[in-house]
């Protein structure tokens, strides 16, 4: 590992918030417009999840 690379460690911090961010969209088994749109737009605007499959 090289001292001053924490992309490991946003993309985990990252892969963890997302996580979060799904589960309460889907907690109450429906997903709306509003929060399919705003789950994209919090994925295009973490750009360190896009190399996770």
């Amino acid at each position: 590992m090289v001292f001053g690379d924490d992309s490991g460690m946003r993309r985990s911090r990252a892969l963890q918030q997302m996580m979060a961010f799904a589960r309460a969209i889907i907690q109450d088994g429906e997903v709306s417009d509003t929060e399919a749109t705003g789950f994209r737009a919090w994925i295009d605007a973490n750009p360190d999840l896009r190399v996770l499959p």
